[in-house]
């Protein structure tokens, strides 16, 4: 058999292994370079640090805020409107047995007192005074009260002799003499029993006379028509010409 020798060139066998040595040799230097470099990062980073704990969910976004106020609000004010129209019922509820009261059913009335005892403290229902009414309960009642009114006198001219009522309740005495600040006594009256429209109100509606007498009437001269002259009482004739001349 024959054997091949080949004779490998000395040289390039050290010059490839002094190449392995160097690649060995840098990825070491590499890797403490990097080790040393990471570590001393960490420790500028988190020196004279305290760790703490941040929970991302307890802290709130402004938005979030803001939606949890308006929800709040909103159940504040559905709350409110409640109310509103809760008492709105009950004084809806509370007029309406007041103005019907004399309506009610017999069977239920019991039921709505009961009502109206627990809500209200006291209870007062619709009532009138009849001590200043005329109350009508038959045809010739209101026959005779037409009567009366077609005699009432309101409006007057200077010179006018005043007799007749103005209303109801104000007659010729009270239009004579007690639209005054002077009180006038029996004996004046008796020896002036009658009075004569001396001066008139053209705006009469807001006047203290048509409040309390019901008529234009601003002045009034009293007399006694049956007065003898120069006996000091004014007759027809002296409330005429006194009257004419103002």
């Amino acid at each position: 058999m024959n054997k091949k020798y080949i004779i490998s060139n000395s040289k390039n066998s050290i010059d490839d292994l002094s190449c392995y040595l160097f690649y060995i040799i840098l990825i070491l230097v590499s890797i403490c370079f990097l080790s040393k470099m990471f570590s001393s990062y960490e420790s500028e980073y988190f020196a004279g640090t305290t760790p703490s704990i941040i929970n991302i969910t307890s802290t709130p976004t402004p938005t979030s805020n803001k939606n949890n106020d308006l929800i709040i609000k909103n159940e504040q004010l559905s709350k409110t409107l409640n109310s509103l129209q809760e008492k709105l019922l009950l004084q809806e509820r509370t007029q309406y047995i007041a103005n019907n009261y004399n309506k009610i059913v017999d069977s239920s009335f019991p039921d709505e007192l009961n009502f109206l005892n627990v809500y209200f403290t006291s209870i007062d229902l619709p009532k009138i005074d009849l001590s200043t009414y005329n109350v009508i309960s038959s045809q010739s009642q209101f026959d005779d009260l037409i009567k009366q009114a077609k005699e009432f006198v309101n409006f007057y001219k200077i010179g006018d002799i005043v007799t007749k009522n103005s209303t109801f309740n104000i007659d010729k005495n009270t239009i004579c003499y007690k639209n005054t600040t002077t009180p006038i006594s029996n004996e004046y009256i008796i020896s002036h029993p009658d009075c004569m429209a001396c001066s008139i109100n053209d705006d009469y509606e807001n006047t203290k006379s048509w409040k309390n007498t019901k008529t234009n009437i601003d002045k009034v001269c009293l007399f006694n028509n049956n007065a003898s002259p120069n006996s000091g009482i004014p007759n027809l004739s002296d409330c005429t010409k006194l009257c004419s001349s103002t």
